[in-house]
């Protein structure tokens, strides 16, 4: 019994071992295809998703960043960029400014985009303005789908950070996000990861929080979003 249970052990980290290489390899993969074509906006894009599901959060800034002195007015990238400033886990990753600064560009640009007010909303509140970021948030609220319930309790959550003069912080992946970090590119495909609460891989998708007036339970949940 004793050997059985060593060896289960011995395979289980074997299987963590071989779905760490896989995802370290596409990302490294990823990145050569835009080291070689910077301008490749969808290979770019994969990158990013792959980097901010495994939790590399400078690495998905940076990329963004050289993306944005290609393209400046790409709307998607700013906002996404945007997003993460604002809401890194890291503090020393996050810049209010320049947050707000993307953040009011996308809006300007597509204010009748529930993700673009959910952006701004986050930019504000981490900048202090938790007024106006709680009426973004309902600005949100009021342009979702009848379908988007997971994003739509999203949004709630973070809502409610703000009327409690709290901002938003993402949550670093968890065991179990990473896991699905490594094998979802192989199964799925990276364009359909989630986005701001959208539909997230089984094995990492958690409920929404129940509404309530404590704020401290309104923190994102281990599944990356990114934007």
């Amino acid at each position: 019994r004793l050997l059985s249970r060593g060896l289960g052990d011995v395979y289980k980290r074997q299987a963590r071992t071989s779905e760490a290489t896989e995802y370290e390899t596409a990302v490294t993969a990823w990145g050569r295809v835009v080291e070689q074509a910077p301008a490749n906006r969808a290979a770019r894009q994969h990158l990013v998703r792959m980097l901010l599901a495994g939790g590399q959060y400078g690495a998905a800034i940076a990329a963004l960043q050289r993306g944005l002195e290609i393209y400046p007015d790409d709307v998607d990238a700013s906002r996404q960029l945007a997003w993460e400033l604002a809401t890194a886990p890291d503090p020393g990753l996050r810049d209010a400014v320049e947050a707000r600064r993307l953040a009011e560009f996308a809006f300007a640009k597509n204010a009748g985009n529930p993700l673009a007010n959910d952006t701004l909303a986050a930019a504000m509140a981490e900048n202090g303005i938790y007024t106006e970021a709680a009426a973004l948030a309902d600005t949100a609220l009021g342009l979702l789908q009848a379908d988007e319930e997971e994003l739509r309790g999203a949004i709630i959550a973070r809502r409610y950070l703000y009327l409690a003069s709290q901002p938003f912080r993402q949550t670093a992946p968890s065991d179990c996000a990473r896991k699905s970090a490594h094998v979802f590119f192989y199964t799925v495909g990276w364009s359909h990861f989630p986005s701001h609460g959208r539909a997230a891989p089984e094995t990492c998708r958690t409920q929404s929080p129940h509404l309530s007036t404590n704020p401290s339970r309104f923190r994102q949940s281990a599944c990356p979003r990114p934007h």
